[in-house]
């Protein structure tokens, strides 16, 4: 007899039903991925049109971030928000940071909100949106109706689950990957209240996909090099993935020299397992290799479009590449 690896679709079952989560999760499938796009919203213009687009979307998921745990002693830092499309903003208040950017008062806020949360509006979910209601209420709103609450919701499915905070709900239902506040704020006496932390760590710190990935095939112009300038999220990337042993294949189709691109930019090439300079003839999908756990990173949406059709993998455009980093680390 030959001990062989275990299936992991009977051994997920089996562990559920001896109810050993965290033996579960190590077999849990693959989440489907998906590219997330988010706005910080900074001015009423953006504003009109982030609530149009929303109410457009029939759905609303929302949670506003506070300086305090206990809503009734609690200020608003910002609001979050999502639609049906897997489009979310982030709407700051009362980020205080050293070189904060400018934001929008609370009433401007507040009123141009009005329409997503009141009538009959998008059907409406939040995570514990009690204690946001709470808010509400103290800031002069009538609580909205609300349809779904993934804590209530949590409880329902296993009242004896440890936590049903959101990063664990997250975890242990939808398999994505959503660090605890106290990772972003600190614990105990070195813990900040988010309105200390600046707005883009704010917002990257909420959305992280939680899926493996072992290789990354990644475009140069307009992906690696935007606007002149290497992107900053592409060049962390770059560094995790060397310190993670992930190789990083680089395809090009620049007209110039790669090599003395790269050595104008400050991109040592032995960051990239490979560098293959391509013919206008050639497609990214034939090019690259079947097999394993690859992503593929593009600014040009016709690349993305033509990979996802001939290989299934997931891509990403490089708006999207925040979601990639692991920001804890």
């Amino acid at each position: 007899m030959k001990v062989g690896a275990a299936d992991p679709d009977e051994a997920r079952r089996l562990f559920e039903d001896l109810e050993f989560g965290a033996l579960a999760r190590e077999f849990a499938a693959p989440v489907p991925t998906a590219e997330v796009r988010h706005t910080v919203v900074r001015d009423a213009a953006a504003l009109e049109r982030t609530v149009e687009r929303l109410r457009a979307s029939g759905r609303l998921a929302f949670n506003l971030e506070r300086d305090h745990s206990q809503p009734m002693r609690a200020d608003l830092v910002a609001v979050g928000l999502a639609g049906a499309d897997g489009e979310a903003f982030y709407v700051p208040v009362a980020h205080r940071h050293l070189g904060a950017p400018p934001q929008l008062d609370q009433a401007t806020v507040l009123d141009r909100l009005r329409p997503l949360f009141e009538g009959q509006g998008p059907r409406r979910e939040a995570h514990n949106v009690k204690s946001d209601l709470i808010l509400l209420r103290r800031l002069g709103w009538d609580p909205p109706s609300v349809e779904f609450d993934t804590m209530l919701a949590s409880y329902l499915l296993d009242a004896s689950r440890r936590s049903h905070a959101l990063e664990a709900v997250a975890r242990d239902v939808a398999g994505l990957a959503v660090p605890a506040y106290d990772e972003v704020l600190g614990s105990g006496a070195r813990s900040v209240p988010i309105s200390d932390i600046e707005v883009d760590r704010a917002l990257i710190s909420r959305f992280k996909l939680g899926f493996d990935y072992d290789k990354i095939y990644l475009d140069f112009d307009d992906t690696v090099i935007c606007n002149g300038a290497v992107h900053p999220y592409v060049l962390l990337l770059l560094y995790q993935a060397a310190y993670e042993g992930k190789p990083v294949h680089l395809l090009t189709r620049h007209d110039r020299d790669i090599h003395q691109t790269l050595a104008k930019a400050k991109l040592h090439p032995g960051l990239f397992a490979e560098i293959r300079t391509l013919g206008w003839d050639e497609e990214k999908h034939e090019v690259i290799g079947r097999g394993g756990n690859s992503i593929f990173i593009d600014n040009a949406f016709t690349e993305r479009k033509k990979v996802k059709e001939h290989l299934g993998i997931p891509v990403f455009d490089v708006d999207a590449v925040g979601c990639l980093l692991d920001w804890r680390s």
